[in-house]
């Protein structure tokens, strides 16, 4: 399934309509998971692998507007290694190809349900490109207290 495109340019259907303001984020993404099959998700810079984002820089994930958020072991059966996505275009195959290289995995695409992925990448990177996400266990053990700085 090809996404539509307008014939003055690039630009796909949904964000037309969002420019326009016949829809809103969330109905955007509610329609991307029910058409594509995909998870919805409300993100947090809680939920991000900082071990996913050492395998790029913060320009990658800026420029293509994705944040790698964690491992999973897909549920076909195949106990094969996955990562899940949050990506602004689940349909960009070129992005998809390359993250299936960067982390070596399949990749589970998921569209967010409430937060523009720019902002969610503002809150992990830093304006010097640098990486804002503690561990779990670092949180856990009580050497970071759990906020983001700003």
């Amino acid at each position: 399934m090809r996404p539509c495109q307008n014939k003055k340019g690039s630009e796909r259907l949904g964000q037309i309509l969002l420019d326009k303001r016949y829809i809103a984020k969330s109905d955007l993404a509610e329609a991307l998971s029910i058409q594509l099959g995909i998870s919805k998700i409300v993100p947090s810079v809680y939920m991000v692998d900082s071990k996913l984002l050492s395998k790029a820089s913060p320009d990658y994930f800026f420029r293509n507007r994705i944040v790698p958020l964690s491992r999973v072991i897909t549920p076909d059966g195949r106990n094969k290694e996955g990562v899940t996505v949050l990506m602004e275009d689940p349909l960009d195959i070129t992005a998809l190809a390359d993250l299936r290289k960067i982390f070596n995995a399949e990749i589970e695409p998921a569209v967010s349900a409430t937060i523009d992925i720019g902002d969610l990448l503002n809150h992990i990177i830093d304006p010097w490109g640098r990486y804002r996400v503690v561990d779990a266990a670092m949180l856990g053990k009580g050497r970071i207290a759990p906020t983001i700085a700003r």
